[in-house]
């Protein structure tokens, strides 16, 4: 199996051949049909993010958070297995899989995933927002900023 691999943070990150790993409980086989190389994703493999970790080779940093894999279904996942995401299949957490939207492409699906986590983190995770309050969006010109209002 190949798995996009970090063997030196100044270095292009490259595919290496490694064995499939066996699943874990509650997990799923994902196909992965699309994923963003967001900003995230690009800190990590320079090893510029907090969650880059030290330690290399490091397929972790090359976890891509959005992406998109379809099994008679199309659907999103937004974190892969602890050894990468940006590979052709791996497993996945079933809790952590969705279903998107019939007409959404893939590569929209796993482009909109990171600004969507980034506006729902901001107003339900860090603000608690609530049904009936209001909330100032600015700078909704952005992605993030779009899905947020």
């Amino acid at each position: 199996m190949e798995v996009a691999n970090v063997t030196d943070f100044a270095s292009t990150p490259h595919f290496d051949v490694f064995e499939q790993l066996l699943p874990e409980r509650g997990e799923v086989l994902v196909r992965v049909r699309a994923a963003a190389i967001s900003n995230l994703v690009k800190a990590q493999t320079a090893g510029k993010h907090y969650s880059s970790g030290t330690t290399l080779p490091s397929f972790s940093a090359m976890m891509a958070w959005d992406c998109c894999q379809t099994e008679g279904m199309c659907t999103f996942f937004y974190r892969g297995h602890h050894s990468g995401s940006l590979r052709r299949r791996l497993w996945s957490l079933r809790r952590i899989v969705f279903g998107i939207p019939d007409g959404l492409s893939d590569e929209a699906a796993a482009a909109l995933g990171n600004p969507g986590m980034a506006s729902w983190a901001a107003l339900l995770g860090r603000a608690r927002f609530l049904r009936g309050e209001s909330v100032l969006v600015n700078g909704a010109t952005g992605v993030a900023g779009q899905q947020a209002v």
